[in-house]
């Protein structure tokens, strides 16, 4: 089964989510879709022939067929023809089990996360990964006993809130997500993410052997087989970053942070070597690449570009820009570290 192709999904749980710190955090059982729509091309079921009601996916049993003859050296057969009309679809496993459902309430000035952009995404997906790797660490079981999530909520004013959930692979649950749905035990295991502790979570991920190694994920902080889908999103950065606003709402999400500097830097690198016209330059503080007429930021993954809502320190370096003459073009004027090591172009 193709790991890719695979993604856990929940609707609107019916139990209470309780305020706590800068999060809210609820658990209870709920009804898991676990949906595999073959890699986004969905599978095409016919009947198999005029005597039979069964449906089957004629392209994908010809397929396996002629594998199969190929390992045994043998020339495949003429195939299967569909018969009647083809139902496209997606297939999925429903079940009842136990969950959790987190939601951070304030990302601060000039922050946010949206779940329909790439980003905030990534974001929500890298700390719901994070999650469940901290979770088996607090647990003692293994990362695969827990299913990890996200799921989007509009918001009266339009806005879409991204959530994320933690569940039971186990039908009807083993108790883990609601014992880690308890306010006090997140934030135990979002203190485990985003400060020291005694467990050492935070600390090998920040630890130079893999941080100056790691500039996005890797098998050692957040990938694995079974969030194979998700690879090019995930970012413990990221993670790490909501984990701490999770906890405290003042938190200030800078690239002058000693976890993100270097990739910053990395970033502005890659933006240089993309555009042959352009040099690297600074503005107040942050990384930038200009052709001495036009200037590009380097940003923060999280942070809002338009000007009204910008936070200080890129409200800042667009200061120093103008005051040098420099034009910042609204829609390509800024590329985020997220965006600058996956798509510099």
């Amino acid at each position: 089964m193709n790991a890719s192709a695979i993604r856990p999904k929940i609707g609107r749980p019916q139990f209470v989510m309780h305020p706590h710190l800068n999060f809210d955090v609820g658990s209870g059982q709920g009804r898991l879709h676990v949906i595999n729509d073959n890699a986004g091309r969905l599978f095409n079921f016919s009947r198999r022939s005029a005597a039979s009601d069964s449906m089957i996916d004629v392209s994908a049993a010809n397929a396996a067929d002629a594998k199969h003859a190929v390992s045994l050296g043998r020339r495949p057969s003429p195939g299967l023809v569909p018969f009647g009309p083809v139902i496209s679809c997606a297939l999925a496993a429903i079940s009842d089990t136990d969950m959790l459902l987190l939601g951070i309430r304030d990302y601060g000035a000039g922050c946010g996360v949206d779940p329909r952009t790439p980003q905030g995404r990534a974001a929500l997906y890298s700390l719901a990964f994070m999650l469940r790797r901290a979770a088996a660490v607090y647990l003692d079981i293994q990362d695969y006993e827990l299913k990890a999530g996200i799921r989007s909520q509009e918001n009266p004013d339009g806005t879409v809130t991204g959530q994320i959930f933690l569940c039971d692979t186990l039908e009807n649950g083993a108790g883990y997500a609601t014992h880690l749905g308890v306010a006090a035990v997140m934030q135990d295991l979002l203190e485990m993410i985003a400060q020291p502790t005694p467990r050492e979570f935070h600390n090998r991920l920040v630890a130079p052997p893999h941080a100056e190694a790691c500039d996005t994920s890797c098998p050692d902080c957040l990938r694995s087989y079974s969030n194979l889908a998700y690879h090019n999103l995930l970012d413990w950065r990221l993670g790490m970053d909501i984990a701490t606003v999770a906890l405290d709402p003042h938190t200030v999400l800078s690239l002058a942070s000693p976890r993100w500097r270097r990739v910053a830097e990395l970033a502005a690198t890659t933006l240089e070597s993309a555009r042959p016209r352009f040099n690297r330059t600074v503005v107040a503080g942050l990384p930038a690449v200009t052709d001495g007429r036009e200037i590009i930021i380097v940003t923060h993954p999280l942070w809002w570009t338009e000007r009204g809502g910008q936070g200080a320190e890129l409200r800042a370096a667009c200061d120093e820009a103008a005051a040098r003459g420099l034009q910042i073009d609204p829609e390509h004027g800024f590329v985020s570290v997220f965006e600058a090591l996956r798509r510099p172009a």
